[in-house]
């Protein structure tokens, strides 16, 4: 009978992971994330089979410059690039892809992963990677484990580096931060709904939200600032600036926001389900189904200026 709690603990966490690879898997076919390199000149389009998309914007059109099918296996949960502008495809399997091409596999066991992986982020030196477990696994830059962060986060949850590289943030069920060092850790209140997008300023940590708010504290202190809500539903994407002065949030349409003054700063009538980002502090790239789109903003209002329709 002592054995029981344990097996409950360990069927519960099974389903979790089983429920979170569905609800990924059940989206609509097309572009599933968009992510740009830190200078803004790569651009990364993961596909609901697994292939990897790098497109380019020149002379104001977008061109597609490569394809890497099965970059994370068989579906595609995420798609990051690292300083070192590396690819990294977390899915079934997690496997980075080399500014030059090269593919390569990193081997983490099933007990580990729970069979697929989510977001990545930079961290380290290496990657900090949450897995169908609901845990954070850090893995050091040859590919070894590092150490396993029981976290309570979700399959579809993410996960971000501090623009400095100090601290670390995840959402999911209940949002963590933790120091370079993993020895401090912080958990923010719990919500009723599940955390999604994080993004991170130099001052201020920002996560969308299933009950369509943004949440936003300070860095470093982790103090909560009043909540951001839009009246379209759930939070899919949250976006900032280079510099920090605005943040784009996509529900039903995405809105563009002042991070000091809250004032509007545009409207785009897209849903940017499939991912939303900044080029530079005015150009806003949308991806809604197979279509990306690049917008440029000023005075409140923003114009669409390139689109490119990604074949499956």
């Amino acid at each position: 009978m002592r054995r029981l709690p344990l097996m409950i603990a360990v069927l519960v966490t099974a389903l979790c992971a089983l429920a979170g690879i569905l609800y990924l898997r059940s989206r609509p076919r097309g572009v599933e994330i968009v992510c740009m390199a830190v200078d803004g000149h790569e651009i990364g389009l993961g596909l609901k089979d697994g292939t990897a998309v790098e497109i380019s914007l020149q002379d104001g059109s977008f061109r597609e410059e490569r394809r890497i099918a099965h970059c994370s296996g068989d579906g595609m949960n995420a798609l990051s690039y690292t300083s070192a502008h590396e690819l990294v495809c977390s899915g079934e399997k997690l496997r980075t892809v080399s500014r030059g091409g090269a593919l390569r596999d990193l081997p983490i066991p099933s007990s580990l992963s729970g069979g697929a992986f989510g977001s990545a982020a930079e961290f380290r030196g290496g990657l900090a990677v949450i897995t169908a477990t609901e845990n954070i696994l850090m893995i050091d830059a040859s590919g070894g484990i590092e150490k396993q962060i029981g976290a309570h986060t979700a399959l579809y949850g993410d996960v971000k580096a501090s623009r400095d590289g100090k601290f670390l943030a995840a959402s999911g069920h209940t949002p963590h931060v933790w120091s370079l060092d993993l020895l401090e850790e912080r958990e923010f209140a719990h919500s009723d709904y599940t955390y999604g997008p994080v993004a991170f300023s130099d001052s201020r940590l920002y996560m969308g939200n299933q009950d369509g708010c943004v949440y936003e504290w300070s860095v470093g202190d982790w103090k909560a600032w009043p909540r951001i809500c839009m009246e379209s539903g759930t939070i899919s994407q949250v976006s900032l600036s280079p510099d920090g002065t605005e943040l784009a949030m996509a529900g039903r349409e995405v809105v563009l926001l002042s991070t000091d003054t809250a004032k509007l700063g545009g409207r785009i009538p897209r849903d940017a389900r499939g991912g939303l980002g900044f080029l530079d502090n005015s150009k806003v790239l949308t991806s809604t189904g197979s279509r990306v789109e690049m917008w440029e903003c000023a005075a409140g209002v923003c114009t669409p200026k390139a689109a490119i329709n990604v074949r499956p």
